[in-house]
């Protein structure tokens, strides 16, 4: 549910008002929070099957944000 709701519609609905496309001070916490959902996505959806060992190595966090 984050991811759909987080990742998808939160910026589909705050980016279809064209006001909020031309302002700074919106667009850059929505680019973040854009990026930040990816980041949830890719962590919860990916990262399980990788690592194997049942739980994700913190060691691993640095690397991940880093690509």
């Amino acid at each position: 549910m984050l991811v759909i709701f987080g990742h998808f519609f939160l910026p589909f609905l705050a980016l279809l008002r064209i006001d909020v496309k031309h302002t700074f001070k919106f667009m850059v916490p929505l680019a973040i929070w854009t990026w930040l959902m990816h980041f949830a996505d890719m962590a919860f959806q990916i990262w399980p099957y990788h690592y194997d060992k049942g739980f994700f190595p913190l060691q691993w966090g640095v690397v991940a944000l880093a690509s």
